[in-house]
């Protein structure tokens, strides 16, 4: 019987009737810790319902365990052969057990990888959410100059370039209204300013004009004296006129009428009037690409703004020099215009104020011929752009809408 039992790894037991005949475990039996007595299944299984094999159900103390039986001979005599699977039930127990240990490490390790999923997924949204907060709070409280910078590729990513083309935006706009805002201060103004220079200027001029036809009547008493100080009194009040026409034309709000113009006949008729009476180190020259399709532009206010940029650069060559203006298409919708001078040229600084009006590097200017230029470019739907360097000279760019 312990030989079978090696065999097939299970404990046997054979049952004569109601009483045990043989086991392999005899120990147990022995000491009492398993009944001699046929299980009242199997008796009632192999015995009386005379079944060929039976299998169920026993239990020892709290362990229940499967039982496998079936008639057998022994010699003459008719028994029953039982198997209780008890190693086999422990063993599925341990299997179980196992399995269950398994089941609970991998939901541990899914609830970790879910926790770490979740905080990873939770700060790539919370964290871009949580800047975008701060700025927004900075952008209310005035602060425009916001970037939000977030590394993410979803639909947030999208969020996070809306929101800072918004603050861009809004930050070119509050500059625009500042700007706006100064120059309607600037032009009041100079719209006061040129009231009352212009009011003084006609008796002045009057008053000169008379005493010089009087003195000229008198035989010319005082000269040359007195012709000196009228021609110094008439050149000054043309001087004053001038800045006052330039003070009203900054006040002025003109409304830009573009139409199809041809660009090389504006630059002729703008530079025509420089091109006699220049001293001899001062030239003045053009150059105006072939084929140029026609500008959208008004071409009174772009001519006032061309002779205000060639006025500039005429002063900015006290020791005479060259300014060329050169036309042609830089793309089919943009044509530009250059004005270059040879001139003292300006450093960063006067760069940084360059349009703004009164700022003057003249000592006798009004600081508005660039400012008026600007503002008849714009206008017309063009752009302006200067380039320049101390010593070197001055590029005034002007980009003009095709017309279409």
């Amino acid at each position: 019987m312990v030989w079978i039992s090696r065999v097939i790894k299970q404990d046997v037991n054979i049952f004569d009737g109601p009483t045990l005949l043989a086991t392999s475990q005899r120990d147990l039996f022995a000491q009492g810790l398993l009944p001699e007595r046929t299980p009242d299944t199997v008796y009632r299984a192999i015995a009386l319902q005379r079944l060929p094999t039976f299998v169920g159900e026993d239990q020892i103390g709290p362990l229940q365990y499967q039982l496998a039986a079936t008639p057998i001979k022994v010699g003459d005599r008719d028994a029953i052969l039982t198997v209780p699977m008890t190693l086999r039930q422990r063993e599925i127990e341990r299997e179980i057990a196992e399995l269950d240990r398994s089941v609970n490490l991998g939901a541990v390790v899914f609830i970790l990888l879910g926790a770490a999923l979740g905080y990873s997924i939770s700060g790539r949204i919370g964290d871009p959410v949580q800047r975008l907060t701060r700025a927004s709070r900075r952008i209310a409280a005035g602060d425009l100059d916001q970037h939000v910078v977030a590394r993410t590729a979803d639909e947030l990513q999208g969020l996070v370039e809306a929101f800072n083309s918004m603050a861009a935006e809004l930050s070119r706009q509050r500059e625009q209204l500042q700007r706006t805002n100064r120059l309607e201060a600037w032009a009041e103004m100079a719209r006061q300013v040129a009231h009352d220079i212009k009011n003084p200027l006609t008796p002045i001029q009057l008053s000169a004009e008379h005493l010089r036809r009087v003195h000229h009547d008198r035989g010319t008493p005082l000269s040359p004296v007195l012709e000196q100080c009228v021609d110094t009194i008439l050149l000054q009040v043309r001087m004053l006129r001038q800045i006052s026409s330039e003070f009203a034309s900054f006040a002025s709000a003109p409304t830009a009428r573009p139409t199809p113009v041809d660009l090389a006949g504006l630059v002729d008729e703008v530079i025509g009037g420089y091109r006699i009476g220049l001293p001899s180190n001062v030239r003045v020259e053009s150059e105006v690409a072939a084929g140029l399709p026609q500008v959208l532009i008004d071409r009174t206010l772009l001519g006032r703004g061309m002779i205000n940029i060639i006025e500039n650069a005429l002063h900015a060559m006290p020791s005479g020099g060259t300014v060329s203006v050169r036309a042609d298409q830089i793309d089919p919708s943009w044509v530009r215009v250059a004005l270059s001078d040879t001139g003292v040229g300006m450093d960063a600084a006067a760069m940084a104020r360059l349009f703004e009006p009164y700022f003057s590097t003249k000592a006798a200017g009004t600081g508005l011929g660039l400012t008026i230029a600007k503002r008849n470019v714009e206008l017309m739907g063009g752009r302006i752009r200067v380039e320049s360097q101390k010593g070197a000279g001055t590029t005034v760019s002007l980009d003009l809408p095709v017309a279409t």
